[in-house]
């Protein structure tokens, strides 16, 4: 943005902690959110990802531990103290406003100047699609606009943090997706830090450059969308981030990085995912779209089954395999292969490449 300086905010939790008397909302929270990344909180509802975030916008106050803005204790510093922005649920606009007022209502509160304002505005107000809009009131627009205004009106006075709780959850299916390439988009040109709560895993891995997903007040695991979909580290955080099959695995014996077990009568290899221990309960994960039907490979891992049902998906079709052990399992393949038009009660060999799954340890 032209005629202010952008500033982004490194932020950063240490031992954090929130309780409600025995109920522990957050536990032990170690996170460090880098100035300008787009971090995204995943988590089923109750797993502390929105009371962090409430305690990053000041909001809540912590019982243990501290949040540090650029190596600053800001843990009591008071919500209108702390130079954030918040986008919520609800939207929250003002709607005796037009859009413009709307936006413009941060400036006024600072005492920007007029002029200021009309200009940033005005960019703003382009700058998330509404151009157009401007003298509309809120009653006036969709929902997906009301949105855009909600978020102009967070960024227009260069927030060093742009909160954001669940923004897109009221929308339907077509308009979140291109409110998220829009929010992307946002993000790229303004360099702030984004810190937004979903529990949507599709809209974590489409916009985040880290996911830091939370269970029972706990942070499970913190990646990059890949490191988390494909080498999750715990059978909670595989589960929870897309479809992936799950196969009991006896006999491990480790090696360096590695586990050679079986399953049935079938031998198995697979990268180890940290957590998993010899001895204890382990199981294979595989996601459905690693798997294919037919002659395993060199290096392939391959497990003999009967095609018991077919669902189809539009680009793909999902094929359930029953193996000799009972145990089930699914594998996605392009629509128009010769897998997909496989009848049910056929015999296949499923393969996959041995890097193409991990062994977990089956915390259920």
């Amino acid at each position: 943005m032209a005629a202010h300086q952008h500033r982004a905010s490194q932020l950063s939790a240490v031992d954090l902690g929130k309780a409600y008397g025995s109920f522990h909302a957050l536990r032990d929270l170690n996170l460090t959110i880098r100035a300008g990344e787009f971090v995204t909180l995943l988590g089923p509802s109750g797993s502390g990802k929105t009371t962090f975030l409430m305690s990053l916008a000041g909001f809540t106050d912590p019982t243990s531990g501290r949040i540090e803005e650029d190596g600053v204790d800001i843990t009591h510093r008071p919500a209108d103290k702390r130079n954030f922005g918040m986008v919520f649920q609800g939207y929250a606009l003002f709607p005796h406003l037009s859009v413009a007022d709307n936006v413009a209502f941060p400036l006024k509160v600072r005492k920007v100047p007029s002029a200021d304002i009309a200009k940033r505005v005005d960019e703003m107000v382009k700058r998330v699609g509404l151009a157009g809009h401007a003298h509309k009131r809120p009653d006036g627009l969709s929902g997906g606009q009301q949105q855009r205004v909600a978020l102009a009106r967070a960024l227009v006075f260069d927030p060093a943090v742009l909160l954001l709780d669940e923004p897109f959850s009221a929308l339907d299916k077509s308009l979140r997706e291109g409110l998220q390439t829009e929010l992307k988009r946002v993000h790229r040109e303004t360099g702030t830090t984004f810190v937004f709560v979903t529990h949507d895993q599709s809209e974590a891995l489409a916009l985040s450059d880290q996911i830091a997903i939370f269970d029972h007040g706990r942070l499970m695991q913190i990646g990059s969308p890949r490191e988390v979909y494909l080498r999750p580290s715990s059978r909670f955080v595989a589960e929870f981030l897309g479809r992936i099959n799950l196969v009991p695995i006896t006999d491990c014996a480790f090696s360096t990085g590695r586990a050679t077990g079986r399953h049935g009568e079938a031998a198995i290899s697979a990268p180890i995912a940290e957590g998993a221990r010899q001895g204890h309960h382990l199981v294979l994960a595989v996601r459905p779209e690693h798997l294919r039907v037919g002659e395993p490979g060199a290096g392939d891992n391959a497990l003999a089954g009967t095609i018991s049902d077919k669902v189809y998906n539009g680009a793909e079709m999902n094929l359930q395999v029953v193996l000799p052990t009972g145990q089930r399992i699914v594998l996605s393949v392009p629509d128009r292969s010769e897998a997909a038009a496989l009848p049910i009660g056929s015999e296949v060999t499923v393969c996959w490449p041995v890097d193409g799954g991990y062994i977990l340890a089956d915390d259920e």
